[in-house]
């Protein structure tokens, strides 16, 4: 959370009053990168699905939501430090979809379950979702 707690000089304190406010070019920038590459993602795991290699899709499935995520993270005007929690972040921003956690659990069960196209429905509803907060 880049907490400085020791910076007699000042000088961490001064590099740091640069990131703030959020850039509002990184925020689109973000945005346009990893939206583009959360769709690509899902694309991918869609034209392997009658293969059922459950663990190419869930790559796919990983990769599309650690875009996401970068995605709702920039949105919100917060710095993704690591994809390590950041799905169970993106519950407590105010812009997000609702339920968002919950429902990747839900898509990898059912990934898990052999449910593929469900899962792969659910994920491309979340990045529609998550592409409609933006402001036009």
């Amino acid at each position: 959370y880049a907490r400085v707690l020791h910076d007699p000089a000042g000088g961490l304190a001064r590099l740091q009053a640069r990131t703030a406010p959020y850039p509002d070019a990184l925020a689109t920038a973000l945005r346009t990168r990893f939206e583009w590459e959360a769709t690509f993602a899902l694309e991918n795991a869609r034209k392997s699905l009658e293969r059922a290699d459950v663990s190419y899709l869930a790559g796919c499935v990983f990769r599309s939501i650690a875009c996401l995520c970068q995605v709702l993270f920039a949105l919100n005007g917060v710095y993704l430090l690591n994809e390590k929690g950041a799905v169970t972040a993106v519950d407590g921003f105010a812009r997000r979809p609702v339920d968002f956690a919950r429902r990747v659990t839900g898509l990898y069960a059912d990934l898990g379950g052999g449910a593929h196209a469900t899962a792969l429905d659910r994920l491309g509803t979340l990045i529609g979702e998550a592409g409609d907060l933006w402001p036009p």
